[in-house]
Order: C-alpha cells, then structure tokens, then sequence
C-alpha cells in the first residue's frame, strides 16, 4: 500500500477519538492515586530528587554535569538514566516535582499506547482494533511492573512509534516518502535510547531486527527489498548518531566501573522461577 493519505476529514476524526480515549485511559487506571504524588520505589527515593536538582540547575541555565548532593558526587552527564536528554522528563522545567513526576507517569502510559494504536493503523487495522493494541501494550506487565520506577519506563514508551515508523517506511513508495520515513524512525529510535534504561532500545533493536528481516524476505522483492532493508539501517545509524550525547560519556564513565570487572555468573544470581518466567511469557 502506497504512503498516501486520502481518508476523509470525518474519518480523521474519529481517530482523534480513539486518540484521545488512549490519553486519558491512564487518567482511569491510576485513579484516585494521581490526587496526591505517586512516587513510589525508585522514583521518591531517587529519581524525583535527582530529577529535582537536574532542572532546577537548567532552569538557571546551569549545565548539570555533577550532582554533589547524590552518592557522594554523581556524573550526570555520564549515566543513562538521568533523563536530561527525555522529551517526556521536561515537565519539571515547569512543574513542581511531585505534580511533574505524577504528569510523566501518567503521560507515559498515554503515550506508549499511542504509539501502537498509530501501529495498528499503519498496519491497516480497524480503530477499534488498533486501541485495543494501545491498551494492551500500555497495560503490559513490563509496563505496569515498572510503575515504580519512570526510568524503566522511559524506552517502553517508544516501542509502538519505532514500529509505527517502521511499517510506514515499508509501506513508503518513492524517494521522498522513504527519506522522510527513514528520518522520523531514526528520530523515534534515538528519543528511546535517549530516555534511559538502554537495555530497552537493545530489545527493540532485536525484535525490529527480525521484523525487518522477515518482511524482506517474505514479502519484499527486488529494488524494494533493498530500499526497505537499506533504509532501516540507516536509521539505525542516524539513530546512533543523534544519541551520541549519550553514548559517548556513557562509554566514557563505563570504563571507572567497579562492575566491568564482574564476571558473568554475578549477573545471573537473581534468576526467574519457572512461574514467573511462564507469567512473563504468557501476560507480557
């Protein structure tokens, strides 16, 4: 199917129902939590602290490379986590920390469920198909899981987009449509991998890998094979290229850690009892 767009006004319309329905869902869920702050877990002991001092020093327009208030001296512009570089922690630039930690929280949800409605679509599903794709994938158990944590969070959020993106750019005929398609994947795959816990762009990476590999080889043929395949990889690497503001003192502080010297068997300590992996597998 072409990357075109001839739907009439009113069937736009009604999508922004749909759309509107995923924002407020979360608003739903987690009532009457949002009344008061939710931090819970990771984010009162120290995401919402350290979130605290980040923009306050933005606000002044202070470059936050250290907070001497966290463990003792912590690198911000080095750890992942820290979220400077997330679209979505931009609220405690103008929000008090409580209210912002309780609107990201919520607008995470909104957001990932968005993305796959917007996947569904692409894909050629019915709206009513495609919201019940959002819901599912926002009320996922990684997602409702990490509830307490907003830096687990962070990349959760972009899955549906980049496959979204992805679907668009197989369906895109001609240069233009391509290049702008390939553009917006490569910006969807760098806001994830900027939003922390980068593990989650590992898994995406993988899971987009084979489903760029599978549609090239069961439904792609000749130039469009190569188009489809090309441009995915390039925006990967313009992926890369646009995070590089967070890769590179990564790799940098990486090189100081007392875990680099970790054997593996220290990570697989903690393992999954056959139910919870089971659990896992079953609802993710």
């Amino acid at each position: 199917m072409p990357d075109t767009d001839i739907s009439p006004p009113e069937d736009r319309v009604k999508d922004i129902y749909y759309i509107l329905g995923l924002v407020f869902l979360p608003l739903l869920w987690f009532f009457p939590y949002w009344l008061h702050p939710m931090g819970v877990g990771d984010n009162i002991v120290g995401v919402q602290p350290h979130y605290g001092y980040i923009f306050r020093m933005l606000r002044s327009f202070r470059d936050p490379l250290w907070n001497p208030f966290l463990f003792s001296g912590f690198p911000i512009s080095g750890f992942p986590n820290a979220n400077v570089h997330n679209i979505l922690a931009w609220l405690y630039l103008f929000l008090p920390v409580d209210v912002a930690g309780n609107a990201q929280t919520l607008l995470m949800y909104s957001v990932a469920g968005l993305g796959f409605y917007l996947f569904g679509r692409a894909m050629g599903l019915t709206r009513p198909g495609s919201f019940l794709s959002g819901v599912i994938y926002s009320a996922a158990t990684y997602g409702l899981s990490s509830f307490g944590s907003i830096l687990a969070l962070g990349g959760f959020v972009w899955g549906g987009w980049i496959l979204a993106c992805l679907e668009k750019l197989r369906r895109a005929r001609g240069v233009e449509a391509r290049s702008r398609w390939t553009f917006l994947l490569a910006i969807t795959a760098a806001l994830q991998l900027m939003a922390g816990h980068p593990y989650n762009f590992q898994h995406t990476c993988i899971f987009a890998g084979i489903y760029v590999l599978f549609v090239a080889l069961a439904h792609e043929r000749g130039k469009a094979r190569w188009a489809w395949t090309g441009c995915s990889v390039i925006a990967l690497v313009l992926a890369l290229g646009l995070a590089q503001a967070v890769i590179l003192p990564a790799l940098e502080l990486q090189q100081l850690s007392w875990r680099k010297t970790l054997p593996f068997e220290n990570f697989v300590i903690v393992q999954f009892n056959i139910r919870e992996l089971l659990g896992g597998i079953i609802f993710p």
